[in-house]
C-alpha cells in the first residue's frame, strides 16, 4: 500500500478548510445583515415650557422657564430664559443618545453651563449659577449675580 505524498495532503487540508469556511458559518439563504440601527440622537427641536427652581433662593425662589431650540444633527442652538430669575440667554450645545450638554451665553456674565437628561415626559437640566468678575479694587472675587438651578420643561 502507498502512502499519499505531502503535497496530496496539504491539498486535502486546504480543500477541507476551504469546505468549513465556506458552510460553516451561514444561514440557510447566505443573506447577512447589519446589527439594527437605531436614533442615537434625541430631538430638542421646538419650544419648551415649565419651571426653574433655584440652587440659591437667596438670589431667587424660582421662575417660570422656557426654552425654544433649533437642531442639526447633535448641534442645537437656540434661547433659554428663566425671567424671574434674571436669566436669558442663547443657548449652544449639543445631544448625545439622552444627554444634553452646553451653555446658556449672557452678556457680561460667566458660568451657565448646562448639563440635563431627555426623557419622553420632557426635558431635565441643569444650569450652573452666572458670575460676573468684580469691579477694579474689589477683593473677593468673581461675584454670584443669578443663581442656577433645576429647570423641568416640557412641549
Amino acid at each position: 500500500m502507498r502512502l499519499p505524498d505531502r503535497r496530496s495532503i496539504l491539498i486535502g487540508v486546504a480543500v477541507a478548510a476551504l469546505a468549513i469556511v465556506a458552510f460553516g458559518c451561514s444561514d440557510s439563504n447566505n443573506n447577512v445583515t447589519a446589527p439594527p440601527m437605531g436614533n442615537s440622537t434625541a430631538n430638542v427641536s421646538g419650544d419648551w415650557s415649565g419651571t426653574f427652581a433655584s440652587d440659591t433662593p437667596s438670589l431667587c425662589a424660582g421662575s417660570g422657564a422656557s426654552a425654544s431650540f433649533s437642531q442639526q444633527g447633535a448641534h442645537v442652538t437656540g434661547v433659554f430664559r428663566a425671567s424671574g430669575c434674571g436669566i436669558s440667554g442663547s443657548f449652544t450645545g449639543g445631544i448625545n443618545g439622552n444627554t444634553i450638554t452646553g451653555k446658556v451665553d449672557m452678556r457680561g456674565c460667566r458660568g451657565g453651563s448646562v448639563t440635563g437628561t431627555i426623557t419622553n415626559s420632557g426635558l431635565q437640566l441643569q444650569v450652573s449659577d452666572f458670575y460676573k468678575d468684580p469691579s477694579a479694587g474689589t477683593p473677593n472675587g468673581p461675584v454670584e449675580v443669578m443663581a442656577g438651578g433645576n429647570a423641568s420643561l416640557s412641549r
